[in-house]
């Protein structure tokens, strides 16, 4: 399903679009180890490096777009403090 991750400890709220993944519970740890390019200004990079966990996902369908139609999840990750 499409899904966007939202990095809670990065300065400015934005959505990174990555490839298809299952739906992830809450409470789940990911280890990152990346790159990420700010969507509208391909030049800013952010290191991404260490394991957050789901603190919160969004689940969102929508029949708007037909590029859009269907399932989204949405999940805010906090870096761990064992990652700090």
């Amino acid at each position: 399903m499409r899904t966007y991750l939202v990095f809670q400890d990065l300065p400015v709220h934005v959505e990174y679009k990555v490839s298809d993944m299952p739906l992830i519970p809450e409470g789940t740890l990911i280890c990152f180890k990346m790159d990420l390019r700010h969507p509208r200004e391909p030049k800013r990079i952010r290191k991404v490096d260490g394991t957050y966990k789901v603190v919160k996902r969004r689940l969102i369908y929508s029949l708007e777009k037909p590029s859009a139609q269907g399932l989204t999840q949405y999940l805010e990750l906090n870096l761990t403090k064992d990652s700090m």
